[in-house]
């Protein structure tokens, strides 16, 4: 009976302390993807959106951690000299179709709206490296005027939204009413 009991304490504390570990992934992820160890980040938070013991709202903020990974890259492709224009721009696409999914798939995720704002600044970002190369691609300077100013006014769209939202909550929060 005794080491049955001494078992199951055991079996307890590995349980809790797996599933604390657990919870530290996607802060470890996003360690690794600020310290542009993105392949690892990138295989972290796979694991985070693959398994199917984590709950719903976990492996979608693995999903938004793999936008937010491609969000990254594309800031790093956007000041590196050797890449050409079409490159970057693609992984601007692939940022923006992973943000896409993560607000598609997941409307009423507890970081919808930082997932909004994020999308915001690699809009914002995209459009400044556009307006950057409209000069350096006088051939593909309309296009690329046209790209940026759709961009840009994408980011505009949503930051107004992000600040509608911060208005709402400031407006709820004064409303509130202590006990």
């Amino acid at each position: 009976m005794k080491r049955a009991l001494i078992a199951s304490l055991a079996l307890l504390v590995v349980a809790t302390v797996a599933d604390a570990g657990r919870s530290d992934d996607f802060e470890f992820a996003q360690g690794l993807m600020e310290r542009k160890l993105y392949d690892l980040a990138k295989a972290e938070f796979e694991k985070i959106v693959n398994d199917s013991g984590r709950s719903g709202e976990e492996q979608a903020a693995g999903e938004l951690g793999l936008a937010l990974l491609l969000k990254a890259q594309a800031a790093d492709a956007r000041s590196d000299s050797k890449k050409k224009p079409e490159e970057v721009l693609e992984i601007f696409g692939a940022a923006e179709g992973r943000f896409d999914k993560f607000l598609g798939n997941y409307p009423s995720h507890s970081k919808r709206d930082l997932a909004k704002f994020e999308v915001g600044g690699l809009l914002h970002s995209k459009g400044l490296f556009l307006r950057d190369h409209i000069e350096k691609n006088p051939e593909k300077a309309a296009e690329y005027r046209s790209m940026a100013e759709e961009a840009f006014d994408a980011a505009i769209d949503l930051f107004k939204e992000a600040a509608e939202i911060l208005e709402q909550k400031a407006e709820d929060d004064a409303k509130f009413e202590w006990p």
